[in-house]
């Protein structure tokens, strides 16, 4: 079929009744561009975590979250969850986003993407938890360790700095939430990790 398409949703994100899922160009391939398109996008009642990489980044993160609540309140737990979705993240971070057009074999575009980007995966597990951590010294610690992992790995600085301003936004978030001995041991461990480089530890037998 001789067209252009650009899907309008993301993989995982939520489908209702007669949305569209794409637009065509020129419209009069519409019609015949459907079942190419309705073959090779699939829609199922409920996101999975092997195709859709946001819904598995959020299950992870939502376990520190339920740690972190006033009933649980197991920071521990919070610490595991953190150092389980470094291993998605870094793997992220240490290759080039893909691109978002696919061409034909005369270098036509013919489909346009919206992928997720490295950019939100880096931001996912501090912008989620940093509401519930302001208060836990050692998890905020696993975030800014987090952060200096994610700085080595990263092949795109513009990825390392995220993270940096991450790990500033958390130390101004808990500004009259932490005594001042713990915001004075917060700084100076930001300060260590950004001093000497982190290298990612070996994996755990």
């Amino acid at each position: 079929v001789d067209a252009s398409v650009r899907l309008l949703k993301r993989v995982g994100d939520q489908v209702i009744g007669d949305e569209p899922l794409a637009l065509v160009w020129p419209a009069d391939r519409r019609e015949a561009a459907q079942p190419a398109i309705r073959d090779h996008v699939h829609i199922g009642p409920s996101r999975t975590t092997v195709q859709d990489v946001r819904f598995a980044e959020q299950q992870v993160v939502e376990l520190a979250v339920r740690a972190l609540s006033p009933g649980t309140n197991d920071p521990y737990t919070a610490i595991n969850a953190v150092e389980e979705v470094a291993a998605g993240i870094l793997t992220a971070v240490a290759r080039p986003d893909t691109g978002h057009i696919l061409v034909d074999e005369a270098g036509a575009p013919r489909l346009y993407l919206r992928p997720v980007t490295a950019a939100e995966i880096v931001d996912m597990p501090f912008d989620h938890l940093r509401p519930y951590t302001l208060g836990s010294l050692i998890v905020l610690r696993a975030l800014v360790d987090l952060a200096a992992r994610i700085r080595v790995a990263a092949v795109n600085p513009d990825l390392a700095a995220r993270a940096d301003r991450q790990v500033d936004q958390l130390v101004a978030a808990v500004e009259g939430t932490l005594t001042g001995p713990d915001q004075v041991s917060l700084r100076a461990y930001v300060a260590a990790t950004r001093e000497t480089p982190m290298v990612p530890p070996p994996d755990r037998p």
